[in-house]
């Protein structure tokens, strides 16, 4: 029988495997991302702020992965899927 950690195991690797990955495409989603804000109802000021924020948020993002990013994922996955 397959156990969590068995799960766990094959999620974190393709987690490791993908989170450079990752960060390439969140830097891509940057015009898409600024296009669908700007079709919200919100303020021009609310929207200057989001697209002024797309200047350092793929940055943020890639340093908010530390080398410890994966351990954190497959222990966060086997207390979610335990509940």
């Amino acid at each position: 029988m397959v156990t969590l950690e068995d799960l766990a195991s094959k999620g974190k690797t393709n987690y490791s495997r993908k989170i450079s990955i990752m960060h390439d495409n969140y830097a891509a989603a940057k015009d898409k991302a600024i296009r669908g804000y700007e079709a919200t109802p919100f303020g021009p000021t609310r929207k200057a702020h989001y697209r002024d924020a797309w200047s350092v948020m793929p940055d943020n993002y890639r340093s908010k992965v530390t080398p410890d990013a994966a351990d954190k994922w497959y222990r966060n996955w086997i207390d979610a899927m335990s509940k």
